[in-house]
């Protein structure tokens, strides 16, 4: 998502302080709990809302359970071997880091959404572990950061952590539940997995024509015919929940015989003091379809879309009206989003960014943070509401 900042740190909402303690079966020593921060050009990730079809939601290990109070910083090598980590605070794992969990429990035990995040730097390796986290948790991968996967599973029907592969990143993911998005110089291999989603960023300049289906043989990306595209992603024998794209201003995509496609619209890079109007983006077949929004094309050809949704940056501004999205999670900068007569999965404004909802429903949580503000008019909220920093939400009841 991304020649630009388009996202604040996923541990942006670092505690300030509080107690650490972990049992000692971890062998962890306890650390301080420090404000992270992020690179200086990080990028989005649209962390969508489609679940996984769990077969069964019991813990492979049953083991004690070790609590974790505060942001795990792992700047050293650690090894933990047939633990349940029940983790409230952010993960950190710096360049010079490396987390291994085998035959683990990694519990993310988060109260609403985008409490706790991660920042991986360094090497994250997990085998035989199950992740129980059920609130919309982003871990971002940046630098040469890398993920290893080997018989990992999601317990329950959410995808979180969702991971955002961007920069130099690696992934190698075998037998394992995988949620990620690529973009960047971010190369990403997945074998056997049985529940997949991935998300692609096309990035100003970027064209792209891809066939997109649920059981996946052999796919590489980018395809012989495409062009401005520098991330690498391989998949073999793999079982794809959904598809996300990612279309940002400049980018011409074309997608094909895809199913429960999240298509996010992001609006920034080239474009700026733009105002774009958005009308009756839908969960429906597309037999063939094409926008063109503030210098990008998207096509959808034979494709079902799942949700939709749209971030803002630089000084955009956008009008939503009557559509079906997923987070409202990404925008930047002092971009400023309007929705109207729409259902939404979850919303956060961050940084600058203004975002105002009429006469819709937000089927989760509403998060206000850095200077961000949301301001709810005659709008139904199912989950939380939640201030973070200066952020601020008001509530209108007309």
């Amino acid at each position: 998502m991304l020649a630009m900042t388009v996202i604040a740190s996923a541990c942006s909402a670092a505690s300030d302080g509080g107690t650490v303690s972990v049992d000692a079966t971890t062998g962890m020593t306890p650390t301080p709990t420090p404000t992270l921060v992020s690179p200086a050009a990080t990028e989005t990730a649209t962390a969508t809302a489609i679940p996984i079809d769990a077969v069964d939601d019991s813990l492979r290990h049953s083991l004690p359970i070790s609590d974790y109070e505060g942001d795990l910083v792992v700047t050293d090598s650690r090894l933990l071997d047939g633990v349940h980590l029940r983790l409230r605070g952010n993960l950190h794992v710096a360049p010079s880091g490396s987390l291994t969990m085998q035959d683990a429990v990694l519990e993310i035990d988060a109260t609403h959404a985008a409490e706790f995040n991660g920042l991986i730097e360094g090497a994250v390796i997990l085998e035989r572990t199950d992740i129980v986290a059920e609130q919309p948790t982003t871990w971002d991968i940046r630098g040469d950061g890398s993920i290893t996967l080997n018989d990992v599973r999601k317990v329950g029907t959410q995808p979180w952590p969702w991971m955002s592969f961007g920069e130099h990143s690696t992934a190698t993911v075998h037998d394992s539940e995988f949620d990620a998005t690529i973009f960047g110089e971010a190369k990403i291999q997945v074998n056997r997995s049985p529940s997949m989603y991935m998300e692609l960023v096309f990035e100003p300049g970027a064209q792209a024509d891809a066939v997109l289906g649920p059981d996946v043989s052999s796919l590489r990306l980018p395809g012989p015919d495409d062009d401005g595209v520098a991330f690498a992603l391989d998949v073999r024998d793999s079982v794809a929940r959904g598809w996300g794209v990612t279309t940002w201003s400049g980018a011409d995509v074309t997608l094909r015989g895809a199913h429960n496609v999240v298509s996010t619209i992001s609006i920034g890079g080239p474009v700026d003091n733009a105002i774009v109007e958005l009308d009756g983006l839908d969960n429906v077949f597309y037999v063939d379809r094409t926008w063109e929004i503030a210098g990008s094309r998207l096509r959808l050809i034979d494709t079902q879309v799942y949700e939709w949704s749209v971030n803002v940056y630089n000084a955009n501004a956008a009008t939503v009206r009557d559509s079906f999205l997923a987070d409202l999670a990404f925008s930047g900068q002092q971009g400023r989003l309007a929705v109207q007569r729409s259902r939404v999965f979850y919303v956060r404004a961050r940084e600058e960014v203004e975002i105002t909802l009429a006469d819709s429903i937000i089927e989760g949580d509403v998060v206000a943070e850095g200077q961000g503000r949301v301001v709810l008019r005659n709008t139904a909220v199912r989950g939380g509401l939640f201030e973070r920093d200066e952020g601020r939400i008001q509530v209108i009841a007309d």
